[in-house]
């Protein structure tokens, strides 16, 4: 009998929720049936409502569906992993940002469900990674063949305090990639010495993927004589890059900068759309951190790490000052006769 009122229950609640002029009520609702214990009740009308209308624009489905899911995910609970899965599973949640939410919200004890084998594979995956971001060591084995698998099961000297994204129940703080160095406001001068491009490495442009209706360029420059640092800037500025013209305002940065901002750039995404999350935008980053010191995309982190430490660096601004996403980036190879190049721009704003 409580199965059925239960059921009847939800029932009426996916009917009328559409044409809610507001959900203050039905949080008022789904909060008492939460503090009740109704962990399983909440799961299953955001099952529910997908089950119904699909991924269809229905209003307040898609602000309903997460946020059910953030009263499960973010309130730590033990009762609340198996939930988030069932709902995750049943309303075709991506992983990886449920991973994001669960590692944000829950204590490590709790969720030996979600990093269990029997867990899907990626969410299992990218939750364990989120938690490394977070300081955790080696939190679960990861997945035998999945793409994440390469990444250490701790935080290297370079992934010092990640910039990650803060959850509330109905809200997202993100950190943006213009507040994370100073950028000099003088423009190199000098005269530009000879040099050759050619296309960049392969994954130079990983940590920009998703930053879809941006302007997005790499080069390769070679020159014959070794370059001093302070020539970088006049040959990044010689390139004839859309972005940023015949000359370069920036800095000289440190490794772990550079692999902050390719993280920031990566996992949160440009101003259109939500990045890759932690897991898989840490993996990005690493990424073009290989490529762009030489040492190539898929070579050991390790080796990444140690080749990144032999170049030199520098961040340049992309685009005019105030733009919400920009990344430019140069690195002069350990023999000085090669500097690779990202430059990223994308001036939109945000997605409420």
């Amino acid at each position: 009998m409580a199965g059925l009122m239960a059921s009847a229950e939800i029932d009426e609640l996916v009917a009328e929720l559409p044409a809610r002029s507001e959900l203050d009520g039905f949080w008022d609702r789904m909060d008492a049936r939460l503090a009740d214990g109704g962990a399983a009740f909440l799961a299953d009308v955001g099952i529910a409502l997908r089950r119904t209308y699909g991924i269809r624009p229905v209003p307040n489905v898609r602000s309903a569906v997460d946020g059910l899911l953030r009263r499960l995910a973010l309130l730590p609970w033990p009762g609340h992993v198996p939930q988030v899965l069932r709902l995750a599973a049943g309303a075709g949640i991506a992983s990886r940002y449920v991973a994001s939410l669960l590692a944000a919200g829950q204590d490590l004890a709790d969720l030996a469900p979600a990093l269990a084998p029997t867990s899907p594979a990626t969410l299992r995956a990218c939750l364990a990674q989120e938690l490394v971001l977070r300081g955790a060591r080696d939190p679960a084995p990861m997945p035998i063949g999945h793409p994440l698998s390469v990444l250490p099961g701790v935080r290297t000297a370079l992934e010092h305090d990640p910039p990650l994204p803060r959850y509330g129940l109905d809200w997202t703080r993100r950190p943006t990639t213009l507040e994370l160095i100073p950028v000099d406001e003088e423009a190199p001068a000098g005269d530009v010495p000879p040099f050759m491009t050619s296309p960049a490495p392969v994954g130079s442009d990983a940590a920009v993927a998703t930053w879809s209706t941006g302007t997005i360029e790499t080069r390769l420059v070679e020159v014959v004589e070794p370059l001093l640092e302070e020539a970088i800037p006049l040959v990044v500025g010689a390139l004839g890059l859309e972005h940023p013209g015949s000359q370069v305002q920036g800095s000289a940065c440190e490794p772990r900068t550079v692999w902050r901002l390719l993280f920031v750039a990566a996992s949160l995404g440009g101003p259109r759309n939500l990045g890759e999350y932690g897991a898989f935008g840490r993996l990005a980053a690493w990424r073009t951190l290989g490529a762009l010191s030489g040492a190539g995309e898929h070579a050991r982190i390790a080796e990444i790490e140690r080749r990144a430490g032999e170049c030199a660096w520098y961040r340049f601004r992309v685009g005019e000052p105030g733009i919400y996403h920009d990344l430019g980036l140069a690195a002069l190879s350990p023999d000085r006769c090669r500097i690779a190049v990202l430059a990223a721009a994308d001036p939109g704003t945000r997605p409420a």
